[in-house]
């Protein structure tokens, strides 16, 4: 099954895209790749299953929806599921961000998104977000680009651009879980 990471990527080195925000690829391909956001897994209920939104929790027994194992949010849940640290009662895959979520909000399962995917419906109050403390779950994006190719003006500008949104999103992120 290739991801859309994979798809990203391989767009990226045949020269279709000047760069990518993901995952950093795998393997040789001859691309390069910086940190672009250190995040933060997060569970997402409809209820308070844990207290106010933002207590950290410990993830225990869980009836989990996943987002598909294509995107990267899902792959990243998928790795800690298969690695054991995460051991859900039951799973449901969902193709589909918006789709998991309003399965999530219409049910007692609850999701894991980055926090750069809930940091808006946090402050709506839309949904019960929690930080994952055990085990402690990450999610990182970075740029992807082929160092032969130098980014063109537009490019570099809209990168530029995300690497300013990325920050704030931090930035919001160390304010609102003390990290």
């Amino acid at each position: 099954m290739m991801s859309w990471q994979d798809t990203l990527t391989a767009l990226v080195q045949h020269g279709d895209l000047d760069f990518a925000l993901g995952a950093a690829p795998h393997g040789n391909t001859g691309l390069y790749h910086r940190a672009g956001l250190r995040d933060r897994l997060m569970l997402v209920s409809s209820r308070a299953i844990n207290g106010a939104s933002l207590t950290p929790c410990r993830l225990r027994d869980l009836k989990l929806i996943v987002p598909s194992r294509k995107t990267f949010p899902g792959s990243s849940v998928d790795s800690y599921i298969s690695s054991g640290e995460l051991r859900p009662h039951r799973t449901l895959e969902i193709e589909g961000v918006t789709a998991t979520l309003e399965m999530a909000r219409h049910s007692d399962s609850v999701t894991i998104f980055p926090f750069i995917s809930m940091h808006r419906d946090i402050r709506r109050q839309e949904f019960y977000v929690y930080p994952i403390i055990d085990p402690p779950m990450s999610f990182n994006l970075s740029f992807v680009f082929d160092p032969r190719r130098p980014l063109a003006a537009a490019s570099r500008a809209f990168s530029d651009m995300l690497e300013a949104a990325l920050r704030d999103i931090d930035a919001d992120r160390q304010v609102m879980l003390g990290d």
